[in-house]
């Protein structure tokens, strides 16, 4: 029988038991509509209200607002677009070159409504220059979207300077620059204290931490005013109407608990297992490592020379072993827009594999998809040059 390794937990990651657990009332037996007036509805109410104290206590902001979306897809536009429309006229936004599908082309519709928009260079690990920024600020700058962890490369922003930055900027200008941070992959993975930094509106994803898909958070600071994207109903204080979806709600809340509580042990956990998937792979020539030694500890990008990354990732399904050659929202391309930013040669690029971790993989799990990804990566090779 074929073993199963799945190295894919950037894309998504099995619910965990406590969350299906904690999930399971809200189905059949808890399914009142937190809209109702009756007891049901009276009821699903509360334990809404106190899955978004515990989401504010969480991230050690209890004044916070805390909107639950469909998706951490939706939250970013929700943060972006919502903040953008709310304005009396269009300002300055700056991003960079490495955010996720859902900012990068937000940014791009805010560019064709007014909006004057500064795309950041990174370097070839894919981490922003806090200098670049200082300087692209200026006195219309109204928005920065930067995430904290890159979904493909791994790469950490310094996302405590980034917002130091703009703290001081904000003291000498009238108008105040809001920052937006896409954490979808850095919880759970670095620690996360809101209440010491100045973040504004900062999104989470379930499904990345063995929560649920389909349901997601957006953060806001205390105070902070969004216009609606969607109309039709005043759920989730006006901003995302429509009956709230109880079982993830539930299972999201319990999940991001899990993942700020283990977040040390895990991290150290999870770092260790990627050490040793790369010690092993070193047996690989040539073999290129992308993400930094001081990347968050649950992915390991990587580029194999004269393999291409699509040819390996099916030839390591096929033999039990689950991986990506990037992101899961950019696979249908033919090439990934974060490895154009980070500056890649043509013949890494195409054999760019990225392999992340997570809960339930073993150092048996890692040794065993080691040695099927070595042995994997000489097979192709070989069958390469015997064409040539």
């Amino acid at each position: 029988m074929l073993t199963k390794i799945y190295l894919d937990h950037s894309a998504t990651s099995p619910l965990l038991p406590e969350v299906q657990q904690a999930m399971e009332p809200y189905w059949a037996q808890e399914f009142g509509n937190p809209s109702s007036p009756h007891g049901r509805g009276a009821s699903a109410a509360g334990i809404l209200r106190r899955c978004r104290q515990l989401c504010a206590r969480l991230l050690q902001d209890t004044t916070a607002q805390i909107i639950f979306t469909g998706g951490g897809t939706e939250a970013n536009n929700l943060a972006l677009q919502g903040f953008a429309r709310n304005q009396a006229q269009p300002g300055h936004a700056i991003t960079t070159a490495v955010e996720h599908a859902s900012v990068q082309e937000t940014m791009a519709y805010l560019a064709t409504i007014g909006w004057r928009v500064t795309v950041l260079p990174v370097d070839s690990h894919g981490r922003m220059d806090p200098r670049g920024l200082k300087a692209a600020l200026a006195p219309d700058t109204r928005l920065v979207s930067i995430m904290w962890v890159n979904n493909e490369l791994g790469t950490v922003n310094p996302i405590p300077e980034i917002a130091q930055i703009i703290q001081q900027y904000n003291t000498t200008e009238r108008l105040k620059i809001q920052l937006h941070v896409d954490a979808v992959q850095a919880v759970g993975r670095v620690p996360m204290a809101l209440q010491e930094l100045s973040v504004d509106m900062l999104t989470l994803s379930g499904h990345k931490v063995g929560g649920p898909k389909g349901v997601g958070m957006l953060y806001l600071r205390q105070g902070l005013t969004l216009t609606p994207l969607l109309f039709g109903g005043g759920q989730e204080a006006g901003l995302r109407p429509g009956t709230e979806n109880m079982p993830g709600i539930v299972g999201f809340a319990k999940a991001l608990q899990l993942a700020v509580q283990r977040q040390p042990q895990a991290a150290a956990e999870l770092q260790a297992l990627r050490e040793q998937l790369w010690r092993k792979l070193q047996q690989i020539s040539d073999i290129v490592r992308i993400t930094p030694t001081d990347g968050a500890p649950h992915i390991l990008h990587v580029c194999i020379p004269g393999v291409k990354g699509e040819v390996m990732a099916q030839a390591l399904e096929a033999q039990g072993v689950s991986a990506a050659t990037g992101s899961a929202c950019s696979t249908r391309l033919s090439r990934s827009p974060v490895l154009d930013a980070i500056g890649l040669p043509a013949d890494l690029a195409d054999g760019a594999l990225r392999f992340s971790f997570g809960p339930g993989l073993s150092q048996n799990d890692v040794a065993a998809a080691a040695g099927i990804i070595v042995r994997t990566a000489a097979e192709i090779r070989a069958a390469y040059a015997g064409k040539e």
